[in-house]
C-alpha cells in the first residue's frame, strides 16, 4: 500500500474515534514514505498539558499509537491563544511525521484578530480530518422570561443599549470566585495567591480591603502576565488570577516573583474585558465593559482530589 492510502487510513482510523478538534498536517506536499509510519510522530497542541484540548489529543494519540505500532508524541505548546503551537506546526517538515490539534480559534480567529502573525494557517497547514463539534450552550436561569433565542433576540431589539451580557463587574466577580473557592470547594485561604495587573488599583483594592486577603499572598504582575488581548486591535483589559500553592515539597516561586514552577498553578482567571484597543494603541472604555471567567477543571479536580498531576485525576 503506498504512502497514500496508508494515511487516508490514518485519517478514517481518526474518524472513527469520534472526538473534537481538527487535525491537521503541515504543507501540502507529502513524500513518499512506503514504511510509513517508520518513526515516531509528533502530535503539537497548542493548549497546556491536563487541558480538555490536551486530552483529546492524548486519546487519539494513544488510539494511533497502537493501531501503527509508533510512538504518537504529544507535544504541548500553549501561548498567545494558540498562536505558538500553531506557528510551530507551520514550520514542521512536510513529511507526515508531525500532526497538530486546532479549533477554530487557531484556524481562523487568530488569523482574523492577529495583524501579523507571521504565517497565514490557512495557507500553511492541510486539514486532515474534523474529528467532531463542540457546541457552544446559552444558558439562562431558570425563572428567566427567555424560554428560547428568540425571546432574547426580541428583547435586545425592543431595549436598546438595555440588555447586557451579565450586569456585574470586578466587585462581584471577584466575590463571586472567592466564594466559589473558599466556601463551596473549602479551599483554605492559607493555600490560594492573588495575583493582579500591577495598573489595576481597582482590583487590588476589592482583594485587600473587601475579599481581605492576606497581602503576603499577594502580587502584581506585568502586562505579559495579566493583560489579555484578542490580538492587536479590539477588546482587551486586566486579569486577576487565583493560584493553589502545592506547598513547599514542590519547587517553585510565587506569582510575579519568579517561576511558579510545580508549586503554584492557576486554577481559576478573570479577565475584565473594558478597553478597545485601537490600531494606534489607545485604550478607550468599553459602554458595556464585561467578565471572561475561565476556570481550569483539571486542575481543579486534582486539587479537590489531593494529587498534583493532572493525569492522576479520576477522568484519566
Amino acid at each position: 500500500m503506498n504512502t497514500f492510502f496508508k494515511r487516508r487510513s490514518l485519517i478514517s482510523r481518526l474518524v472513527g474515534l469520534g472526538l473534537t478538534w481538527l487535525t491537521c498536517l503541515p504543507g501540502w506536499g507529502l513524500s513518499a514514505d512506503l514504511d510509513y509510519p517508520s518513526k515516531p510522530i509528533t502530535f503539537i497542541v497548542a493548549y497546556a498539558p491536563g487541558g480538555q484540548g490536551d486530552a483529546f489529543a492524548r486519546i487519539v494519540a494513544e488510539r494511533l499509537t497502537v493501531i501503527y505500532k509508533q510512538s504518537v508524541i504529544v507535544d504541548n505548546h500553549p501561548g498567545v491563544s494558540g498562536v505558538v503551537g500553531t506557528r510551530l506546526a507551520t514550520k514542521a517538515k512536510n513529511d507526515g511525521y508531525t500532526l497538530f490539534l486546532g479549533q477554530t480559534g487557531e484556524i481562523a480567529v487568530n488569523r482574523a484578530m492577529i495583524k501579523d502573525m507571521g504565517f497565514d494557517p490557512l495557507k500553511e497547514l492541510m486539514p486532515v480530518v474534523l474529528i467532531g463539534n463542540a457546541p457552544l450552550v446559552l444558558l439562562v436561569a431558570n425563572d428567566s422570561p427567555f424560554k428560547n433565542v428568540n425571546d432574547l433576540i426580541e428583547a435586545a431589539k425592543s431595549k436598546p443599549g438595555r440588555l447586557s451580557f451579565g450586569d456585574y463587574f470586578k466587585k462581584e466577580a471577584i466575590f463571586y470566585a472567592w466564594e466559589f473557592i473558599t466556601k463551596y470547594l473549602k479551599i483554605s485561604p492559607e493555600k490560594l495567591w492573588v495575583t493582579v495587573y500591577e495598573d489595576d488599583i481597582e482590583s487590588e483594592k476589592i482583594w485587600l480591603e473587601h475579599i481581605k486577603i492576606d497581602p503576603k499572598r499577594f502580587s502584581r504582575c506585568d502586562e505579559n502576565e495579566n493583560f489579555w488581548a484578542m490580538g492587536d486591535v479590539g477588546p482587551c483589559g486586566p486579569c486577576t488570577e487565583i493560584y493553589y500553592d502545592h506547598g513547599s515539597n514542590f519547587k517553585g516561586n510565587p506569582p510575579g516573583l519568579g517561576d511558579p514552577g510545580d508549586r503554584y498553578i492557576e486554577i481559576y482567571n478573570l479577565v475584565f474585558m473594558q478597553y478597545n484597543r485601537t490600531k494606534d494603541g489607545e485604550l478607550l472604555s468599553l459602554p458595556k465593559p464585561c467578565v471572561d471567567t475561565g476556570m481550569g477543571l483539571e486542575r481543579v479536580a486534582a486539587v479537590m482530589q489531593s494529587v498534583h498531576n493532572n493525569y492522576e485525576i479520576d477522568i484519566f
